[in-house]
């Protein structure tokens, strides 16, 4: 058994994998999610918790406030039995020079998650040693074996993505009266935190969309994030985070020489930046041979213009096609228009909404 379960994150990401014995599954958890949509999915965690389940492994990809807020409420409340074998998770530490170790207060709020690691003496970095979560240059992707069989192959990011973030993030903390590193001033700053505390479009020209000039997205935040590859019984998923397509790019070709195959069979691939234009590259897709793409967000979170774009969903429909099928965890006005029926058997491609009055997506990978 292989399953995603696309909780109910808000404008962001909050993902549990099951791998395994469907009667005692292995479990992974990807982000929580922003501080307002914690109720959603706390509830799934805390009834995993108390009946004594183990997580293998929980990563927080980075330090945008609409995957990181969920983890800091999270594990400042921790339920009661909760057990994780290791947390990857990249903080001030990990982003010093010559160490292997527009969202709101990104690096504020990676201080206070870092210090609340520290304070519960939880796993973090285990699988790296206690170093940074990144792909060594010129190397291959590293690959992490996980208890129940499950490989992780991580495929951002590299040194040069978490130094370059260095400065935004002692920048932003000591813009907020803190110490980068310093455990007992963020623990006091998260004290102080309240975060303790569909209308019908017309159908969109998937032709045109997909024909506009792709231009990179540049966030420092975003390119420091971690992606990787998660493969167990034969099914493969990668799960992009926010990473930039550059980096997945240069880590995929690596792999793919590696292996000496021309394209990476994919099962299922979580879109980066929860389907921005700017983050799904024609590049990158023309390197996958996938037709299953997750796209996880409510449109909010003040991104202008919100998430998803079409261009990156038409480049998918056009590049990936035909049999492309798309899962959204919420219907929106933004991701509403793409189930026309017309557009549907002309371009080849299925859409999948949460039931009516439902919030979140099971997405059966080894059902695929």
């Amino acid at each position: 058994m292989f399953r995603i379960e696309m909780l109910p994150a808000g404008h962001g990401d909050s993902l549990l994998l099951e791998y395994g014995d469907a009667a005692a599954p292995h479990r992974i958890l990807i982000d929580a999610g922003p501080f307002y949509a914690y109720k959603s999915f706390a509830q799934c965690i805390s009834d995993l918790a108390s009946s004594g389940q183990t997580f293998e492994l929980f990563v927080i990809t980075h330090v945008d406030t609409d995957h990181i807020d969920g983890a800091i409420k999270l594990l400042g409340a921790a339920p009661s039995g909760i057990n994780l074998r290791d947390v990857w998770f990249n903080g001030w530490d990990h982003l010093l020079p010559g160490r292997k170790g527009k969202q709101e207060r990104g690096p504020v709020q990676g201080e206070m998650l870092s210090a609340l690691l520290k304070d519960n003496k939880l796993p973090w970095n285990a699988a790296f040693e206690g170093q940074a979560v990144a792909v060594e240059k010129g190397l291959p992707p590293p690959v992490k074996p996980l208890e129940g069989g499950l490989a992780i192959t991580l495929l951002s990011p590299q040194w040069k993505e978490l130094t370059n973030l260095n400065p935004q993030w002692e920048t932003k903390v000591r813009a907020a009266g803190l110490e980068p590193g310093s455990r007992e001033k963020a623990l006091e700053k998260l004290k102080e935190s309240p975060r303790y505390r569909p209308r019908r479009a017309g159908p969109p020209n998937i032709r045109a969309l997909a024909a506009q000039r792709f231009e990179e997205e540049k966030s420092k935040t975003n390119a420091s994030s971690i992606a990787f590859l998660a493969e167990y019984g034969g099914k493969t998923c990668l799960f992009a985070a926010d990473a930039q397509p550059y980096r997945l790019v240069d880590s995929i070709q690596a792999l793919l020489r590696q292996r000496g195959e021309r394209w990476l069979k994919v099962d299922v691939v979580k879109l980066s930046h929860h389907g921005s234009r700017g983050n799904t590259s024609p590049e990158l897709l023309s390197l996958l041979d996938c037709k299953h793409f997750l796209i996880s967000t409510n449109g909010g979170g003040g991104f202008k213009p919100p998430h998803p774009h079409g261009e990156a969903i038409a480049r998918i429909v056009e590049g990936c096609g035909p049999g492309v099928e798309l899962w959204f965890n919420y219907c929106t006005k933004l991701t509403d228009p793409w189930d026309n029926l017309g557009l549907m058997q002309q371009h080849h491609y299925k859409v999948h909404y949460p039931e009516e009055g439902q919030e979140g997506l099971v997405v059966p990978v080894s059902e695929l």
